[in-house]
């Protein structure tokens, strides 16, 4: 990530997460020099700031339409970057696909009692919150 910032030093990494229902997650990613974050975060003047949009639309059971974009706060008609970043979004995302697929034959084909884990608290959330509304749209009026 060091060739995209406009500073040597290590830096800090504030992240932020926000989920839509049913399927909408905005993601905010802000790298500024270390030490800065919690004085002046993405107003930093040598702030990298990249935002994610990612629409997720399900076709059936078992498939979905993935849809993104990024934002970044640099760079803004500079093409070649734009393909490099793009590209590495992808290659990470052609990874995760693998895992992805595997999780959701796992809770497709699920044998034995979910081992629910602290870290996992804000999937498991979103998966029973989203459970609850299409358990209500199914009921009816």
């Amino acid at each position: 990530m060091t060739s995209f910032v406009n500073f040597q030093s290590r830096c800090d990494r504030l992240q932020h997460y926000e989920v839509r229902y049913p399927s909408h997650a905005i993601i905010k990613a802000v790298f500024v020099p270390s030490g800065s974050a919690e004085t002046v975060g993405a107003s930093h003047p040598k702030a990298m700031i990249m935002d994610s949009y990612n629409f997720m639309t399900p076709i059936n059971e078992n498939q979905t339409l993935y849809f993104w974009f990024q934002l970044r706060n640099f760079s803004p008609g500079d093409a070649a970057l734009s393909k490099v970043m793009d590209d590495g979004v992808r290659a990470a995302f052609a990874e995760d696909r693998r895992v992805l697929a595997a999780v959701h034959e796992g809770f497709k084909n699920q044998a034995t009692q979910s081992l629910d884990l602290a870290t996992d608290r804000a999937p498991l959330t979103f998966r029973k919150q989203l459970a609850r509304m299409i358990a209500a749209e199914n009921s009816g009026p």
